[in-house]
Order: C-alpha cells, then structure tokens, then sequence
C-alpha cells in the first residue's frame, strides 16, 4: 500500500478564484496527424521508395491536408541530406552524435547513418477514430523499408531516433507513454519550467501544456501530463470528459492511474515559439502523485503525495488555478499493473460495492455506467457506455447513452439487457462529483 504524505510546498500554488473562460474546444483533436523519416543507407534506392509506398497503399496518397481529415490520407517525398542547410533548397539535416546521445533509441552503425545522402518523409492524417489503424500501418511500413534500406527511422513529432532492429520491436497499440514525450524548457530566473508533451496529436489528442512548474517538481508535474494524457485517451465517448465553465476550468476529466489520482481540470492555451501544433490544452491537477523518487525509495515502494499543480492561462484568458475537487472515492489497493490486474479489480469491486449501491437505490446526482460490447457491422464489436439502471441475477439492464458508429442493432437512447460477464469496465459518479472506475482506460492503446 502507497505511504501518504506531502509534498515539497512548491507544488501547492496560490489558490485563485477566477471567473469561467470563454467557449473551449473539445481537449482531442479532431484527427490525428504525425511524420515520419527514413534515413536511406546511404541513398534511397527506386526499391526502397516504391516498397514504401506499396505498404502504405491502405493510406492513401493525397496532394495536400484538408484543414480537418475525414478520411486517411498521405504526403510522402524524397529530401536530399547532402544539401547545405542554409541554401535556397535547404537539405535535411543528418543526426549528429549529440542529437542520437540525446534522442536516439538503440541506434547503431552510427558512422554510416552519418553518411546517408537522403532521407523519405511522410506526413501522415486520419480522422480520429481510425488514427491506431493509421497509425500501426506506418508503422509497419517503415520498419520493413527500414530493414530493406539498412537505414534508420526517425519519428519527427518526438524527435526519437530508432535503429531498424529497436523501432520493429516496438509495439504501435503499446502503452501510449511509449509514443510520446514530455519536454522542459530551460528554468527561468525563478526556477520554473514550461512543460510540453509531443506525439499525442498522433493518436487524435492535443498536446497538453504545464507553465511555472518550479524546476523541483518537474518529475511530478511529468507524472500528472503522462497521466492526463493516458486518461483522455480514448475518453472521448467514454463520459469521463465532461464541460466544467467555472473557476477558469473549461472541461474536467477524472484521474486514475498508476502514476496519479485525482482531477484534471484543461483549457485553452496558446502555443509559443517552438510549440507542437495548435491548439494546445493547459493542465490544472488536483490530487495524489505516486513517485517512488519522493523519498528515494525503490520503485516497488511508491509513495502517494497531495499535490496541486497548476498552468496558469494566457494573457486575457483565466487559468484553470485552485480549483477545489473532493477527495475522490477510489478503491484503496495499488493501482493496477496491467489489463487483467485492472479488469480483476474492476470485477470485484462491480459485483460489491456498485451492486450494492445500484439495489440500494442510487442517491439524488449518483448514476452509474457499464462499458458493453455489441456486434458491429465489420465483424467486430464496439463497446458502448450503458446507463446501468436494474440488476437482476446476472442480467443488468440500462439505456445507451454514447451514439455507436459501428454497432447498427442499437441505438442511443435504447434500453438493453446484457448479461453481468459482459462488462468490461464502469464508472459511477457520486453526488458530489468525484467518479471511480474507469480502470481499465490506462492499458487500451
């Protein structure tokens, strides 16, 4: 069990009363975008580029973005990398030692990479719900030319560089703090940092935003983004993400990972010099950071600590700063380290507490919700939030609450039956706001 204590007084910032901002945009992308690089070995030959191209075919190619994708598409070219950086036609740059020190991931034969003479990159969009499968094909592509070419991949939103045999064995559907990044700017005169992920755009997520982050806390504040980020993944049509206009807070969604419980409250920030592309989204967190650095101990010996971190909000715009969240009603074990950990707990607590609950009568401001498959029109299933309204024997029964895209034998706002063995994971919302559940979120990529 994690030990509670407090944190380092850094992190508590002033707490301010501020009125609500204006209208926010939904904190995900409405598509997801991301590039990639081949360094060819040393040249691309006509092989190589039309490999590629072969494999990428399930992406089609395109002549150029629409503002919003709505359907998968790519931009792909050939770039010299002998050219002067400085000229008219400006080439691109091959990694140097200090660049693979700082991003490279198991990069080998650097002395030839140093000698490649062109690079193929591709631009890669896709609407959202299709950005895994988009996203897993690129993939899949690069790592094979990778292999054909003896060359190197370079993942441009994150500024990693792989070597052939360390960018194939990564796993695309893998946990989503593999695919991206959190970067620190340099401290400020009074000892802060800004703090900037990179790559979640690929997956249909805004980049997430940290300001004033005093440098001590830097590694806390880096645990909330990763946990923020793995709970707005796929949160879109989960009920978790809900619109909050007050205290500066524009949308809330609850927090429940391996790394962090608790509230994160999100708004609208403009990007600086540098920036991911816009829009970004600033976090305030308000809750429990696990960190087996806090007392030094090792990692199997997680501490808990109260903690707010805030970003304040741009010039003209309220920050989402101090808002107040109750503690949350959170099952008191370890959080779970994988989906089965994370379904088994899900499970236990299903058929007490939330049983229990839903025969007692929910209060006034309760409601509870169950992820349910049901068939979908390719052949699979799709999962569905079901407002959880009766509970008899092993058959619960409720009313569609999230439209389906796939599943045509339902509908939003239809009531179903579905046996207790179906659910894959629920969320109650108690009356005062704070929720519990939602377990498995953090292992679905």
């Amino acid at each position: 069990m994690p030990t509670s204590l407090f944190l380092s007084a850094a992190l508590a910032l002033p707490a301010l009363r501020l009125i609500a901002p204006p209208a926010s945009a939904e904190p995900l992308a409405v598509d997801a975008r991301f590039a990639l690089a081949l360094y060819c070995n040393p040249i691309c030959t006509e092989s190589v580029f039309d490999g590629l191209e072969h494999d990428l075919s399930a992406i089609p190619a395109v002549d150029g973005f629409a503002e919003v994708a709505v359907s998968a598409g790519r931009l792909m070219g050939l770039a010299d990398t002998t050219a002067s950086p400085y000229a008219d036609d400006a080439g691109f740059a091959v990694p140097d030692q200090p660049f693979i020190d700082a991003y490279g991931q198991g990069v080998d034969r650097a002395e030839e990479l140093f000698e490649s003479q062109a690079v193929i990159l591709v631009w890669f969009s896709s609407p959202r719900q299709h950005a895994l499968t988009t996203w897993t094909t690129a993939h899949m592509a690069f790592a094979n030319a990778a292999k054909s070419a003896n060359g190197w991949v370079e993942d441009l939103d994150t500024q990693t560089l792989y070597g052939q045999a360390t960018w194939a064995a990564k796993q695309p559907g893998g946990p989503l703090t593999d695919w991206f990044v959190v970067e620190n700017s340099e401290a400020s005169a009074a000892g802060e940092v800004r703090m900037v992920t990179r790559g979640l755009r690929r997956f249909g997520g805004r980049e997430l935003v940290m300001v004033h982050v005093p440098t001590d806390s830097a590694g806390d504040a880096a645990r909330v983004l990763n946990a923020v980020a793995s709970s707005l993944h796929g949160a879109a049509d989960s009920g978790m993400l809900e619109q909050a206009a007050d205290d500066g807070c524009a949308w809330s969604i609850e927090v429940n990972t391996g790394e962090a419980r608790g509230n994160a409250c999100l708004a609208d920030t403009p990007a600086i010099a540098g920036d991911p592309e816009p829009p970004l989204v600033a976090v305030l967190f308000k809750g429990q950071i696990f960190s087996d650095a806090s007392l030094g101990g090792p990692p199997e010996a997680q501490v808990a600590g109260a903690a707010s971190v805030a970003s304040p909000a741009p010039t003209g715009t309220p920050a989402p700063a101090g808002i107040e969240v109750p503690a949350a009603r959170l099952p008191p074990a370890d959080p779970p380290r994988s989906l089965a950990e994370a379904q088994d707990a899900m499970r236990s607590r299903l058929s007490s507490a939330v049983r229990a609950a839903l025969g007692a009568g929910l209060a006034s401001g309760e409601a509870i919700a169950v992820s349910v498959p049901f068939p979908a029109s390719d052949g699979g299933r799709e999962y569905l939030w079901v407002d959880l309204q009766r509970w008899d024997g092993s058959v619960l029964g409720g009313v569609v609450i999230t439209q389906p895209s796939k599943a045509r034998s339902v509908s939003k706002g239809q009531t179903v039956t579905f046996d207790q063995a179906e659910v894959f994971d629920y969320v109650w919302k108690h009356a005062d706001g704070t929720r519990e559940g939602n377990t498995t979120a953090p292992f679905l990529r």
